[in-house]
Protein backbone atom coordinates (compact mmCIF):
# COMPACT_ATOMS: atom_id res chain seq x y z
CA UNK A 1 0.00 0.00 0.00
CA UNK A 2 1.17 3.79 -0.85
CA UNK A 3 0.21 6.36 2.07
CA UNK A 4 0.55 9.85 1.06
CA UNK A 5 0.88 12.97 3.35
CA UNK A 6 0.41 16.43 2.30
CA UNK A 7 0.52 20.07 3.59
CA UNK A 8 -1.68 21.28 0.67
CA UNK A 9 -1.58 25.45 2.07
CA UNK A 10 -4.82 26.90 3.29
CA UNK A 11 -7.37 24.23 1.43
CA UNK A 12 -5.32 24.57 -2.01
CA UNK A 13 -7.14 27.49 -3.07
CA UNK A 14 -9.58 27.08 -6.29
CA UNK A 15 -6.52 27.67 -8.74
CA UNK A 16 -4.72 25.25 -7.06
CA UNK A 17 -6.63 22.38 -6.09
CA UNK A 18 -7.01 21.09 -9.70
CA UNK A 19 -3.00 20.09 -9.82
CA UNK A 20 -2.96 19.03 -6.24
CA UNK A 21 -5.82 16.83 -7.24
CA UNK A 22 -3.63 15.59 -10.27
CA UNK A 23 -0.26 14.95 -7.75
CA UNK A 24 -1.97 12.68 -5.49
CA UNK A 25 -3.73 10.84 -7.73
CA UNK A 26 -0.59 10.73 -9.85
CA UNK A 27 1.02 8.96 -6.96
CA UNK A 28 -1.03 6.09 -6.83
CA UNK A 29 -2.12 6.26 -3.28
CA UNK A 30 -4.31 3.95 -1.12
CA UNK A 31 -4.42 6.47 1.89
CA UNK A 32 -4.22 9.80 1.66
CA UNK A 33 -3.75 12.34 4.64
CA UNK A 34 -3.98 15.99 3.78
CA UNK A 35 -3.35 18.98 6.68
CA UNK A 36 -4.56 22.83 6.07
CA UNK A 37 -7.77 20.98 4.94
CA UNK A 38 -10.64 23.42 4.56
CA UNK A 39 -14.49 22.78 4.60
CA UNK A 40 -15.43 25.60 2.37
CA UNK A 41 -12.97 24.34 -0.24
CA UNK A 42 -12.63 20.43 0.38
CA UNK A 43 -16.38 19.47 -0.81
CA UNK A 44 -14.77 18.96 -4.71
CA UNK A 45 -11.49 17.59 -3.50
CA UNK A 46 -13.77 15.21 -1.66
CA UNK A 47 -16.21 14.09 -4.05
CA UNK A 48 -12.73 13.85 -6.83
CA UNK A 49 -10.88 11.60 -4.25
CA UNK A 50 -14.11 9.24 -3.93
CA UNK A 51 -14.27 9.07 -7.48
CA UNK A 52 -10.95 7.88 -7.73
CA UNK A 53 -11.58 5.11 -5.05
CA UNK A 54 -10.76 6.86 -1.92
CA UNK A 55 -14.66 6.82 -0.71
CA UNK A 56 -13.88 6.01 3.07
CA UNK A 57 -12.81 9.45 4.51
CA UNK A 58 -12.60 11.05 7.52
CA UNK A 59 -12.21 15.12 8.44
CA UNK A 60 -11.00 16.81 11.89
CA UNK A 61 -11.05 20.28 12.09
CA UNK A 62 -10.45 22.82 14.69
CA UNK A 63 -12.95 26.30 16.21
CA UNK A 64 -14.54 28.33 13.23
CA UNK A 65 -12.59 28.49 9.96
CA UNK A 66 -9.34 26.97 11.05
CA UNK A 67 -7.24 24.57 9.39
CA UNK A 68 -7.92 20.78 9.62
CA UNK A 69 -7.44 17.49 8.30
CA UNK A 70 -8.58 15.27 5.77
CA UNK A 71 -8.13 11.00 5.70
CA UNK A 72 -9.31 9.53 2.38
CA UNK A 73 -9.06 5.53 2.13
CA UNK A 74 -9.09 3.05 -0.58
CA UNK A 75 -10.43 0.66 2.11
CA UNK A 76 -12.66 1.19 5.75
CA UNK A 77 -10.98 2.27 8.60
CA UNK A 78 -11.39 2.97 12.45
CA UNK A 79 -11.01 6.02 13.59
CA UNK A 80 -9.87 6.22 17.14
CA UNK A 81 -10.23 8.81 20.05
CA UNK A 82 -8.07 12.17 19.72
CA UNK A 83 -7.65 14.43 22.47
CA UNK A 84 -10.01 17.53 21.51
CA UNK A 85 -6.72 19.87 21.94
CA UNK A 86 -5.39 18.38 19.27
CA UNK A 87 -8.63 18.62 16.81
CA UNK A 88 -7.77 19.80 13.65
CA UNK A 89 -3.82 18.04 13.67
CA UNK A 90 -4.88 14.89 13.95
CA UNK A 91 -6.55 11.91 12.47
CA UNK A 92 -5.45 8.64 14.11
CA UNK A 93 -7.35 5.64 12.45
CA UNK A 94 -6.93 1.44 12.65
CA UNK A 95 -7.08 0.05 8.93
CA UNK A 96 -7.34 -3.40 9.37
CA UNK A 97 -7.86 -3.98 5.59
CA UNK A 98 -4.44 -2.95 5.85
CA UNK A 99 -2.70 -5.57 7.92
CA UNK A 100 -4.06 -3.54 10.98
CA UNK A 101 -2.16 -0.35 10.08
CA UNK A 102 -2.50 2.09 12.65
CA UNK A 103 -1.87 5.29 11.17
CA UNK A 104 -1.51 8.95 13.09
CA UNK A 105 -1.48 11.76 10.72
CA UNK A 106 -0.59 15.11 12.47
CA UNK A 107 -0.13 18.56 11.99
CA UNK A 108 2.28 19.75 14.89
CA UNK A 109 1.74 23.42 16.01
CA UNK A 110 4.89 25.71 14.57
CA UNK A 111 6.61 28.63 17.22
CA UNK A 112 3.42 29.99 16.90
CA UNK A 113 1.87 27.70 19.35
CA UNK A 114 4.89 26.45 21.87
CA UNK A 115 2.63 24.93 24.17
CA UNK A 116 0.38 23.24 21.93
CA UNK A 117 3.63 22.07 20.38
CA UNK A 118 4.64 20.68 23.28
CA UNK A 119 1.66 18.92 24.07
CA UNK A 120 1.03 17.61 21.21
CA UNK A 121 4.84 16.08 20.85
CA UNK A 122 3.95 14.93 24.24
CA UNK A 123 1.41 13.15 23.11
CA UNK A 124 2.83 11.26 20.12
CA UNK A 125 6.00 10.17 22.20
CA UNK A 126 3.41 8.47 24.24
CA UNK A 127 1.73 7.05 21.16
CA UNK A 128 5.09 5.99 19.91
CA UNK A 129 5.82 3.88 23.50
CA UNK A 130 2.90 2.59 23.42
CA UNK A 131 2.67 0.99 19.85
CA UNK A 132 6.20 0.42 19.33
CA UNK A 133 6.04 -3.38 19.01
CA UNK A 134 3.11 -2.95 16.44
CA UNK A 135 2.46 -1.87 12.85
CA UNK A 136 2.32 1.75 13.76
CA UNK A 137 3.09 5.10 11.09
CA UNK A 138 3.30 8.17 12.55
CA UNK A 139 3.39 10.85 9.41
CA UNK A 140 2.89 14.74 8.98
CA UNK A 141 3.89 17.99 8.99
CA UNK A 142 5.96 17.75 12.24
CA UNK A 143 7.11 21.17 12.65
CA UNK A 144 10.59 20.26 13.68
CA UNK A 145 13.85 18.64 12.35
CA UNK A 146 17.45 17.28 12.93
CA UNK A 147 20.43 19.77 12.66
CA UNK A 148 21.42 18.40 9.35
CA UNK A 149 17.83 18.64 7.76
CA UNK A 150 17.44 22.12 9.13
CA UNK A 151 19.41 25.60 8.93
CA UNK A 152 19.31 25.79 12.55
CA UNK A 153 18.42 23.99 15.55
CA UNK A 154 14.17 23.62 15.67
CA UNK A 155 12.24 23.40 18.88
CA UNK A 156 10.87 20.23 19.70
CA UNK A 157 13.93 18.44 17.97
CA UNK A 158 14.83 16.19 20.82
CA UNK A 159 11.28 14.29 21.03
CA UNK A 160 12.83 13.28 17.33
CA UNK A 161 15.07 11.95 19.42
CA UNK A 162 12.89 10.22 21.57
CA UNK A 163 11.06 8.78 18.73
CA UNK A 164 14.32 6.95 17.82
CA UNK A 165 15.13 5.65 21.01
CA UNK A 166 11.61 3.86 21.51
CA UNK A 167 12.63 2.13 17.63
CA UNK A 168 10.97 4.18 15.27
CA UNK A 169 12.77 4.98 11.99
CA UNK A 170 12.82 8.63 10.10
CA UNK A 171 12.11 6.46 6.96
CA UNK A 172 13.23 8.83 4.31
CA UNK A 173 16.57 9.15 6.27
CA UNK A 174 16.70 5.01 6.39
CA UNK A 175 16.15 5.03 2.68
CA UNK A 176 18.38 8.35 2.19
CA UNK A 177 21.54 7.82 3.94
CA UNK A 178 23.08 11.06 4.27
CA UNK A 179 21.43 13.12 1.53
CA UNK A 180 20.13 16.33 2.28
CA UNK A 181 16.34 17.84 1.30
CA UNK A 182 13.77 20.21 2.40
CA UNK A 183 10.35 19.84 2.12
CA UNK A 184 9.61 23.34 3.00
CA UNK A 185 11.24 26.90 2.00
CA UNK A 186 10.98 29.87 3.92
CA UNK A 187 11.23 33.29 2.28
CA UNK A 188 14.56 33.79 2.79
CA UNK A 189 15.03 30.57 1.43
CA UNK A 190 15.84 28.34 4.42
CA UNK A 191 14.79 24.67 3.43
CA UNK A 192 14.02 22.62 6.22
CA UNK A 193 13.00 18.62 6.20
CA UNK A 194 10.03 19.18 8.64
CA UNK A 195 7.25 16.36 6.68
CA UNK A 196 8.10 12.67 7.52
CA UNK A 197 6.93 9.50 8.63
CA UNK A 198 8.33 7.04 11.01
CA UNK A 199 7.50 3.57 11.54
CA UNK A 200 7.91 1.39 14.44
CA UNK A 201 10.10 -1.32 15.25
CA UNK A 202 6.79 -3.67 14.24
CA UNK A 203 6.65 -1.90 11.11
CA UNK A 204 9.94 -0.88 9.85
CA UNK A 205 10.90 -4.37 7.98
CA UNK A 206 7.89 -3.60 5.80
CA UNK A 207 8.85 -0.32 4.18
CA UNK A 208 9.21 -0.64 0.65
CA UNK A 209 10.24 2.91 0.09
CA UNK A 210 9.86 6.33 1.58
CA UNK A 211 10.71 9.58 -0.90
CA UNK A 212 9.24 12.97 -1.37
CA UNK A 213 6.72 14.28 -3.91
CA UNK A 214 8.75 18.16 -4.80
CA UNK A 215 7.45 19.12 -8.21
CA UNK A 216 4.48 20.64 -6.63
CA UNK A 217 6.27 22.86 -3.97
CA UNK A 218 9.01 23.41 -7.10
CA UNK A 219 5.71 25.08 -8.59
CA UNK A 220 3.85 26.57 -6.40
CA UNK A 221 0.98 24.18 -5.74
CA UNK A 222 1.64 24.26 -2.21
CA UNK A 223 4.53 25.33 0.03
CA UNK A 224 5.37 21.74 1.17
CA UNK A 225 6.56 18.70 -0.70
CA UNK A 226 4.63 15.26 -0.28
CA UNK A 227 5.79 12.57 1.58
CA UNK A 228 5.25 9.52 0.05
CA UNK A 229 5.52 6.09 2.06
CA UNK A 230 5.37 2.25 0.52
CA UNK A 231 4.06 -0.66 3.00
CA UNK A 232 4.70 -4.68 2.11
CA UNK A 233 1.62 -6.41 2.84
CA UNK A 234 2.36 -9.13 5.56
CA UNK A 235 3.19 -11.55 2.93
CA UNK A 236 6.42 -9.32 1.44
CA UNK A 237 3.42 -8.11 -1.17
CA UNK A 238 2.71 -4.97 -2.20
CA UNK A 239 -1.52 -4.62 -1.42
CA UNK A 240 -3.31 -3.03 -4.57
CA UNK A 241 0.28 -3.70 -6.86
CA UNK A 242 -1.90 -5.39 -9.44
CA UNK A 243 -4.55 -2.43 -9.69
CA UNK A 244 -3.41 0.28 -12.22
CA UNK A 245 -2.98 4.07 -11.02
CA UNK A 246 -6.74 5.75 -11.38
Amino acid sequence: MRVLFWNILHGGGPERLPEILLTIVGAGADVVALCEFRTARGGQLRAALADHGLEHQATSHGPGRANGMLVASREAFERLETPAAFAGRELDLRLDGFGGLLLTAVHVADDASPTLRASHWNRLVDLARERRGGRHLLIGDLNTARGEDAERRLPGVQRLGMLATLGYRDLWRAWHGGERASTWEGPRGEGRRIDAAHASEGLSDAIASAEHVDAPRESGHSDHSAVVVEILDETGGRPGAERKNP
